[in-house]
């Protein structure tokens, strides 16, 4: 448990708000988390040099390998990995969805 100061900043504040703990009361308090962003492979408009912005495109072979490999490098550098958000654009979804794979969690797409 810890004592959370008087100042203390209302992001922390609002991580143990949800246990009825003020500023200046002592509180277990839940280890911070780490958070990971990554870009998705390489897709098939890359490869044509064309700009996709909001274009739903694939993955080209390339980019699901990219995808693999920085999954395993996860793997080797974390413990545990409980969810992977993604937004709904193929690219980037087949991207988590390789990760989710390797780490056995869900993928939330928003």
């Amino acid at each position: 448990s810890v004592t959370l100061p008087l100042g203390t900043p209302r992001v922390l504040l609002t991580m143990v708000a949800e246990n009825g703990v003020e500023a200046g009361e002592t509180a277990a308090v839940a280890p911070f988390i780490d958070i990971y962003m990554c870009r998705h492979g390489t897709t098939t408009w890359n490869l044509a040099k064309k700009w996709q912005g909001e274009t739903d495109t694939d993955l080209a072979d390339v980019g699901i390998e990219q995808a693999r490999a920085t999954a395993e490098l996860l793997a080797a550098r974390l413990q545990s990995v409980s969810r992977i958000f993604t937004s709904d654009l193929k690219r980037a979804r087949a991207t988590a969805e390789i990760y989710g794979e390797r780490f056995g969690c869900e993928v939330a797409v928003d």
